[in-house]
C-alpha cells in the first residue's frame, strides 16, 4: 500500500483488494486517513464496490459519544463516510449497533441493535435485539423485525442480509411471533418483504411445517427469491450423515428445499447464494484435493462467475496462516489474493 492508504494500528482493520488492478486499499481509514484506534469489524462491501460499511466503537462522528459500536459507510473513490447508526431525529442511540448489511448500491444499511430511539413509530419497551434499515437517501430508518401485525417481536433477532435492492431481508430470530403458528421454539430464519410488509419463515420442512431444528449462517439472494442456511439436521430426503449442512429455500413457492452441499463425511458451513450459483465452505474429504484444508467466508458475486474465500492449509503451506482466493466456477484455475500457493482446485462445488 502507498500513502494515503498508511495503517498506522496494530489491530483489526478493513481492506478491499482490486483483484484486476493488483492493488489493496485501507477501507477503515477515517478522515485522517488513518485507521480507527479501536480497530473495525464485520465489513461488507456494496455490489457495485463503491461503498464499504463497518462497525467501530471509535468515535468517527463529532457526536457519537455512546462508547458503542456503530456503524458508518465510506465511498471508497473520495473517502466521504457516513455515519449510519445516528439517531433519525440526530445524535447517538444508547446502546449502538453492529451486524451491517448493505444493498448493492450502498443506498440500504441493515443492521441489528438493542436501542428503543431508532423506530420513531413504535413504542420499543422490551430491549431486545431488533433488525432496521437505515435508507442512505434520508434520515429514516425502519424497523424491520416485526410481527405480520405490525408489532414488536417478544425475543431477539440477528444476523441480517440484505437483497440488492434493499426491499428484503432475511434475519434470524428467537422470537416466536415473528410468524403464525410458532410453536417450536427454535430459531427461525425469517425473510420480510418491506415493499408488502409480509413475513416468510424459509426454514421449513420438507412439508412446509415448522421444524424445530437448530439453524445458523443466513444468507439471501440477490433477488431476495432463494433464502439458505445450515443446519445438522435431516431436513431432505437422504440426509443422514448427521453432519452440518447447507440448505436452500425457492421463497415464492412450495418448492421443498434442498440440500446443497454434497454428502460428505464432515460438515458444510458459510452457504452463500445468487441469481446463478451456490456457494458454500466443505471440510469434507471428497471435496478437496486433501486433507488438512479449511475454508471458509465463502462469497459469490452477483451473477454467479466468480467465488472468493479464505483457505488455510495446514500442509503444504510454508506461510501456514489463512490466504484468501479466487475462481471462476466455469473454468479451471484459482487466484490467490493472498500468498497461498496457486494450483489447488476442486475446493468448492457450485450449484
Amino acid at each position: 500500500m502507498s500513502p494515503p492508504y498508511l495503517n498506522y494500528a496494530l489491530i483489526s482493520d478493513a481492506f478491499v483488494i482490486d483483484v484486476a488492478g493488483g492493488t489493496t486499499i485501507l477501507a477503515s481509514r477515517t478522515p485522517l486517513t488513518i485507521s480507527p484506534p479501536d480497530g473495525v469489524d464485520s465489513a461488507v462491501i456494496s455490489g457495485d464496490g463503491r461503498f464499504v460499511a463497518y462497525e467501530t466503537v471509535d468515535p468517527l462522528a463529532t457526536y457519537d459519544t455512546n462508547n458503542a459500536s456503530d456503524i458508518y459507510r465510506r465511498e471508497l473513490s473520495n473517502n466521504d463516510w457516513v455515519w449510519v447508526t445516528r439517531r433519525p431525529a440526530g445524535g447517538p442511540s444508547v446502546t449502538g449497533a453492529t451486524q451491517p448489511t448493505i444493498s448493492r448500491d450502498g443506498g440500504f444499511i441493515a443492521f441489528a441493535s438493542i436501542s428503543e430511539e431508532f423506530d420513531l413509530n413504535l413504542s420499543d419497551t422490551n430491549s431486545t435485539q431488533d433488525i432496521f434499515v437505515r435508507d442512505m437517501s434520508s434520515p429514516g430508518i425502519t424497523r424491520v423485525s416485526v410481527a405480520p401485525n405490525g408489532f414488536i417481536l417478544n425475543a431477539d433477532s440477528y444476523s441480517p442480509r440484505i437483497s440488492a435492492s434493499g426491499r428484503m431481508v432475511a434475519y434470524l430470530t428467537d422470537a416466536t411471533n415473528a410468524v403464525p403458528s410458532d410453536t417450536a421454539g427454535r430459531t427461525d430464519l425469517v425473510v420480510r418483504d418491506r415493499t408488502r410488509g409480509v413475513n416468510t419463515r424459509a426454514n421449513v420442512a420438507p412439508n412446509l411445517t415448522e421444524s424445530s431444528a437448530f439453524i445458523d449462517s443466513p444468507v439471501l439472494s440477490a433477488d431476495g427469491k432463494y433464502a439458505g442456511w445450515n443446519t445438522a439436521s435431516s431436513y431432505a430426503p437422504g440426509d443422514a450423515d448427521n453432519a452440518q449442512d447447507s440448505f436452500l429455500r425457492f421463497l415464492a413457492s412450495n418448492i421443498s428445499l434442498s440440500n446443497i452441499s454434497p454428502t460428505s463425511f464432515s460438515t458444510s458451513t458459510a452457504p452463500t447464494v445468487t441469481l446463478t450459483g451456490v456457494g458454500f465452505a466443505d471440510d469434507a474429504l471428497p471435496v478437496v484435493d486433501g486433507q488438512g484444508v479449511s475454508i471458509s467466508n465463502v462469497v459469490v458475486n452477483a451473477d454467479g462467475t466468480s467465488l472468493t474465500f479464505t483457505l488455510a492449509l495446514s500442509a503444504g503451506d510454508s506461510i501456514g496462516r489463512h490466504d484468501i482466493w479466487a475462481r471462476n466456477p466455469g473454468g479451471a484455475s484459482w487466484s490467490a489474493a493472498g500468498a497461498a500457493a496457486v494450483g489447488r482446485t476442486g475446493l468448492l462445488r457450485v450449484g
